[in-house]
């Protein structure tokens, strides 16, 4: 015998724990509150979950599968990895928009760091995002979007700090909304990885326009610059590897 189909799925229930938490905070969070925005009662809720710790830890571990999977659809959606990467930890955010709604989600932080239930998930979501992001930088270094010599662990490390700090400073003394906060603070920090790759562009541009032309060949590079140009590689590689002299 099959039991009765349910009013609302478990991510309709995610959302709501969400919601509340966004508008509430911790203090706010009852299964009474969660209930009213999912359809449900708190009893439905406490005999489908167990109880409020156990609906907060399926909670956090949904997180995680989210956020994983944002990173994987981002990768996976956008032929620039970099945009991919700004846009999707811009939208990471959603519906908390205003400064009291980081300041709610910022306190139920403090309780994942310190239930012992919940932190694993925080540990595991924290990890999921820079494994994510480091994912989106190699495959930018690997398009020539950024720096060749660019190590994606630590930048991935950078931009996960950029994100975070940029939420709280935002909701102390931010400008702007919240996504263009985050956005500034995210290129800022990919900026000397996308300077270099510009400087070496231009560096080629300028050697190789700089020969005379070839009186053989109207229009074209002297040989020199033709086998400066061909030597093999990428301008980038060359510089990195420190092989970059003119012969």
């Amino acid at each position: 015998m099959t039991g009765r189909p349910r009013s609302a799925s478990d991510e309709a229930i995610f959302e709501a724990v969400a919601a509340v938490v966004t508008a509430s905070g911790p203090s706010g969070l009852t299964l009474a509150a969660v209930g009213e925005r999912a359809g449900l009662s708190a009893p439905a809720l406490a005999q489908r979950f167990g109880s409020k710790q156990r609906l907060l830890a399926a909670f956090a571990a949904r997180q995680v599968i989210a956020v994983t999977d944002a990173l994987a659809s981002a990768r996976a959606g956008q032929p620039d990895p970099v945009s991919a990467l700004v846009t999707v930890l811009v939208a990471l955010p959603g519906a908390v928009t205003t400064r009291d709604g980081v300041a709610n989600n910022l306190a139920f932080l403090q309780m994942d760091l310190t239930d012992p239930q919940l932190r694993p998930h925080a540990v595991a979501h924290s990890r999921a995002l820079r494994d994510g992001i480091a994912a989106l930088v190699t495959d930018a270094i690997q398009a020539g979007l950024l720096s060749t010599a660019t190590d994606p662990g630590p930048l991935a490390a950078d931009l996960w700090t950029a994100y975070c700090g940029a939420m709280v400073t935002w909701a102390i003394d931010g400008t702007g909304t919240l996504p263009g906060w985050i956005a500034e603070h995210l290129e800022r920090t990919l900026a000397p990885h996308r300077d270099l790759v510009k400087f070496m562009q231009q560096h080629w541009e300028n050697v190789l326009t700089a020969r005379p032309p070839c009186p053989h060949r109207p229009g074209k590079p002297s040989p020199r610059a033709c086998r400066t140009s061909s030597r093999g590689g990428d301008p980038m590689a060359l510089l990195e590897h420190g092989d970059h002299r003119q012969r």
